[in-house]
């Protein structure tokens, strides 16, 4: 059997995934004398963003089987596509990984009217009124008008826009874009750096908080939050301990990302306690807080929480500033539309 032709490979700059990126082009001819030109696009580190084999036959037509990685380098989406000798799209199949699981098969195949047949499998998205569908064929009536891409004297049919798969962007605006987390509970350590004339002291204790969210948008969120924060001190014989109990407004930013920070202004009663042997004494005041917290979501509904805020409480007709950082796990429930 005659040799294959060495393969021939381009590289070049790209900044698709951030500046300092590489776009790598190989084409060659395979085993069963396909065209074969395969693209792969790293980020400044060196890792594969995104790959994309495209397959010309005897006959002339094209297919495409691409994928793109997230920065941990897990697989985020699949497509593979078949066209026509005139580059019309005869079969599509894409797939989004969304938060942990493939949720988001999409098939396409082109009927004898010339529009696509769309076929939504395992599909959590909304269709274009806005409805949740799942295992429902749609028709749509219209014409792929493929964009070209000329390569090494071969012209290739354009991965973007593709009809219902792309940009992979639109694709992974899954349901949850549309109906967001009605409350969030938080429960977790938090450190208190106490205001304890004429010192400071250091307390361990724990952290919880309830919010509500009663108006969104794709980018903020407003809500009520009730909080509790208690800290420990000991020295010997003595023990010192803190509490409060406060509620306030919430504002909650990028309401669609997997990254949520937030702020928020929270006012309540404190309640402290010494302890020696076998005495005790305890007082209350007005207490009142500001800070932000920062949620990372690993799947759905869990993630995790770190939170930074100052506490100003009132004993003995005194003011004191007090400081507290808290991290813990956050569950997140409910349902609501966005507006």
């Amino acid at each position: 059997m005659q040799g294959l032709a060495q393969p021939n490979t381009k590289t070049e700059s790209s900044n698709k995934y951030g500046e300092g990126g590489t776009k790598t082009t190989t084409v060659e001819t395979d085993a069963q004398l396909r065209k074969v030109v395969t693209i792969e696009i790293k980020d400044k580190d060196g890792f594969v963003r995104e790959r994309n084999v495209w397959k010309k036959d005897l006959q002339n037509k094209w297919s495409v089987e691409a994928e793109q990685k997230d920065k941990a380098g897990r697989i985020s989406f699949t497509q593979i596509i078949r066209f026509d000798e005139n580059n019309k799209i005869v079969y599509q199949e894409c797939d989004a990984y969304i938060k942990g699981k493939w949720d988001n098969k999409t098939v396409y195949k082109r009927d004898s009217a010339g529009g696509m047949t769309v076929q939504y499998q395992d599909h959590n998205m909304p269709d274009q009124k806005g409805n949740l569908d799942s295992d429902q064929a749609h028709h749509r009536d219209e014409t792929y008008k493929p964009q070209i891409q000329k390569l090494e004297n071969e012209v290739l049919p354009s991965l973007d826009p593709i009809p219902g798969c792309g940009p992979v962007e639109k694709l992974n605006k899954k349901s949850s874009d549309n109906c967001q987390p009605q409350a969030d509970l938080f429960i977790g350590y938090n450190y208190i750096n106490r205001d304890y004339a004429p010192d400071r002291i250091g307390m361990n204790g724990f952290a919880g908080s309830f919010t509500w969210y009663f108006r969104g948008s794709t980018g903020t969120t407003f809500g009520v939050r009730l909080a509790a924060n208690t800290g420990t001190h000991k020295n010997g014989d003595e023990k010192i301990s803190l509490q409060s109990y406060r509620a306030g407004p919430v504002l909650k930013f990028n309401t669609d990302g997997e990254i949520t920070p937030m702020a928020f202004i929270l006012v309540g009663i404190g309640r402290d306690e010494f302890k020696i042997y076998d005495t005790k004494t305890t007082g209350s005041s007005f207490c009142a807080s500001a800070g932000g917290n920062i949620d990372w979501f690993f799947s759905d509904r869990v993630g995790a929480r770190l939170s930074v805020e100052a506490l100003v409480t009132m004993f003995n007709d005194e003011t004191q500033w007090n400081f507290i950082g808290s991290t813990g796990i956050v569950y997140r429930f409910g349902c609501k539309k966005s507006k």
